[in-house]
């Protein structure tokens, strides 16, 4: 693997130099002198990285999507409602774009603003349900991982909306799946 194949994986994959580095267990440094062609990429990290794209595990990239499919789900919610203000429709556009310009997400393809819970409220009874194992699973989940830090209980409905999408089961499933398996790293929108 040359320095310039080296660089074409890590876009692809959505790897910054210092975690390709940690990936490959040696210093950022290193990482940048295989990208100069300065010195020989080993075999073994080379398979490593290679591995990490085949297995479609570029966090940033997996991070992205899992939360264009939050994002879209919670648009979708938010066209049925009759009772969304319109300053909450603003708050969310805002807070995308600032996100977006963040983490570097075309405009267009939303992605999930961690500041927009505090101004998006709405009354979820509807969307709540204790008795469906696929919402309990993600309400114990998220309270026993530290997640859930503003004291909800399936009897108090009045959250931010932009939980509502981790309850729904889909959404509920996608996101625990993704963080087990490890796409989402520390990220989540309570966080």
């Amino acid at each position: 693997m040359t320095g310039n194949e080296l660089r074409a994986l890590l876009r692809r994959i959505g790897l910054t130099q210092q975690e390709a580095a940690n990936r490959c267990d040696v210093t950022l440094r290193t990482i940048q002198n295989w990208i100069a062609d300065r010195s020989p990429i080993p075999e073994l990290a080379a398979q490593a990285l290679r591995k990490i794209e085949s297995d479609g595990r570029g966090l940033p990239n997996d991070r992205q999507e899992a939360l264009k499919i939050v994002v879209a789900e919670l648009r979708r919610r938010i066209t049925l409602l009759e009772g969304f203000l319109e300053e909450d429709r603003v708050a969310l556009a805002r807070h995308e774009s600032l996100a977006r310009r963040d983490t570097g997400v075309p405009a267009g393809e939303g992605v999930l603003p961690k500041c927009a819970k505090e101004e998006v409220k709405m009354n979820l009874a509807n969307w709540f349900n204790p008795h469906n194992p696929e919402h309990m699973k993600a309400y114990d989940f998220l309270r026993k991982n530290g997640h859930w830090h503003e004291g909800f209980m399936p009897d108090d409905v009045e959250v931010p909306v932009l939980w509502a999408p981790l309850i729904h089961e889909k959404m509920a499933t996608a996101w625990l799946e993704a963080m087990r398996n490890g796409h989402i790293l520390g990220c989540s929108p309570f966080d």
